[in-house]
């Protein structure tokens, strides 16, 4: 609490520490009377940031809290200045009302929220029973996604291989079926460039030919008869 320097005698690192203290104390009692005079209707600054104790009380003091001030004071009649403070800054204190509320999160499905919870608390007890060990359960769902990784892969290397072997089988057709082409147009060209050299033939129509062989024929036999 606030003390004097003169009753403590505090030298150096104590003596400023007091100040300090007897600093903050200060600013949390026109912190008290500045909110009580807001509650009165007075438009006033209240000065939180002045200290740091006021800025840590801040929720505390002026928002949405329940608060309890403990105020001591002693039975000694050197330190009936300081009791007489005290007393006062108790029952400016005692003046502030806060109406505190749950804070309560509208959004959200609160029955899924509750579901989550009680199968988190039943996995809790599961794994402090022993029964469960999500260690070894998760060891194991790798091992299987690892297995099916494996077998997805021999699968497509051998979808590979078969399209290898499809590309070199069509591949080798084209060049047999190519190559046949060249060698039944061979003879083709062949008689093409014989007849050339022989110059230009005439083509003989086998059912002409038997007729004019009939004709002669005929004729030597009426001349026979």
């Amino acid at each position: 609490g606030s003390e004097r320097n003169k009753q403590s005698g505090a030298v150096g690192d104590q003596l400023k520490e007091a100040s300090n203290i007897n600093k903050s104390l200060s600013t949390l009692g026109r912190v008290i009377m500045n909110l009580v005079d807001q509650q009165r209707g007075k438009s006033v600054h209240v000065p939180y940031r002045d200290s740091r104790l006021t800025f840590l009380l801040q929720d505390s003091l002026g928002g949405n809290a329940k608060t309890f001030i403990i105020a001591n004071v002693s039975p000694s009649f050197c330190n009936a200045s300081e009791t007489l403070s005290t007393l006062r800054f108790a029952h400016n204190a005692k003046s502030i009302v806060n109406k505190a509320v749950v804070n309560e999160e509208a959004a959200g499905d609160v029955a899924e929220l509750q579901g989550i919870i009680s199968q988190l608390r039943k996995e809790l007890d599961l794994f402090h029973s022993g029964e469960a060990n999500p260690v070894v359960e998760l060891r194991t769902r790798l091992e299987t996604a690892e297995q099916e990784r494996m077998q997805v892969q021999s699968l497509l290397d051998k979808r590979a291989s078969e399209n290898t072997q499809l590309q070199q089988r069509v591949s080798w057709l084209e060049k047999r079926a190519a190559a046949a082409d060249i060698h039944s147009l061979t003879p083709r060209l062949s008689l093409c460039a014989a007849g050339g050299a022989r110059g230009p033939y005439f083509h003989i129509d086998p059912w002409h030919a038997g007729a004019e062989r009939g004709e002669h024929a005929w004729e030597e036999g009426a001349g026979d008869v």
